[in-house]
């Protein structure tokens, strides 16, 4: 009815508004206050609005007010949520906003940027591992691969020739070369 206004109940382990009782949390309620004057003004308006938020936490159910400029809509949860003892993320929404506001969104990529630092990792380590002017031709079928975007072949070239250059390097005891053979596994990753 117009003259309903539900009532407010805090206790040390859950807050009761109107036909909503919410569990308060058990380790904040040390540092909270209960009972504390706060900011928020208990009018049949705004209790109303926090017992129907109240409801919708207890059933785990999403919750989007909306409404004019000051008409309790976010001090309403955030009193609800220091109560509780919950922390509270507020957006602000407007007219202009979508749902990228709420969800983030996808820009596209260009995999070849991607791709880039794997690739110069990749014939770094094989020059070091073996001899460019005797598979110049080899690498220039990776080039060819990565210009002409064909990265499946261009996966295959590169793992098995890390497979090939820890095959030649071995089981190695010296630094330098033990280097190197972790620069062939970190490339498989």
């Amino acid at each position: 009815s117009a003259k309903y206004k539900p009532n407010i109940d805090i206790d040390a382990s859950s807050m009761t508004v109107g036909r909503a009782t919410i569990p308060r949390k058990i380790e904040d309620v040390a540092t909270m206050h209960i009972g504390s004057s706060s900011c928020f003004a208990h009018t049949r308006h705004a209790v109303s609005l926090l017992e129907r938020v109240a409801v919708c936490v207890r059933r785990s159910e999403p919750v989007l007010l909306v409404g004019e400029t000051g008409t309790g809509k976010t001090s309403s949860v955030q009193y609800l949520s220091t109560q509780t003892g919950h922390t509270l993320k507020v957006v602000n929404m407007n007219q202009q906003s979508d749902s990228t506001d709420l969800l983030g969104g996808f820009k596209p990529v260009d995999i070849r940027f991607l791709v880039m630092p794997v690739r110069e990792e990749f014939e770094a380590v094989f020059c070091e591992t073996f001899s460019r002017k005797q598979n110049a031709q080899f690498l220039g079928h990776v080039a060819e691969c990565f210009t002409k975007r064909r990265w499946l072949d261009l996966l295959k070239l590169m793992l098995h020739c890390q497979k090939m250059g820890l095959k030649k390097l071995g089981e190695q005891e010296d630094g330098e070369k033990r280097d190197l053979a972790d620069r062939w596994k970190k490339l498989a990753e």
